[in-house]
């Protein structure tokens, strides 16, 4: 089932993020950024989706997390 309300999405993501940065889960953090962002783009929110998919990109390139840096920058891409 695919309900597409981002909006509600939104409030789980944040929740999430809150929780990831309480603990020092940094990659969960970015991965969360990112769902930010896809969530924002979806709303049409481009300014919103683009600071959460920079903000994912910073966090995985200083954890070194390559494949979430792949991932984030594919969807900046489709941003564009």
């Amino acid at each position: 089932v695919q309900l597409m309300d981002y909006t509600r999405a939104l409030n789980y993501y944040k929740t999430a993020l809150a929780i990831d940065e309480e603990i020092g889960n940094k990659a969960g953090a970015a991965r969360v950024k990112n769902n930010i962002g896809i969530a924002f783009w979806k709303l049409l929110d481009y300014n919103q989706s683009m600071k959460y998919l920079q903000e994912a990109l910073c966090a995985q390139e200083s954890i070194g997390d390559k494949s979430g840096v792949a991932l984030t920058l594919g969807n900046i891409g489709t941003l564009y």
